[in-house]
């Protein structure tokens, strides 16, 4: 059909602000909770094995 060589370049460039607007969202929610329970998880067990190395320092 004719009209679908215009309706996708428009609909392509109506709904790309919103895409991208959505992928970002995801992408920083994805590395900011992936970062938070890397790290909350990293000094955990650092703790954890200081505990375990050092046990009468943190007493």
């Amino acid at each position: 059909m004719p009209g679908d060589v215009f309706f996708w370049p428009g609909c392509v460039i109506f709904f790309l602000p919103v895409i991208i607007r959505c992928l970002f969202l995801f992408l920083f929610l994805f590395l900011f909770l992936f970062l938070f329970l890397f790290l909350f998880l990293f000094l955990f067990l650092f703790l954890f094995i200081l505990l375990l190395i050092f046990p009468d320092r943190f007493r």
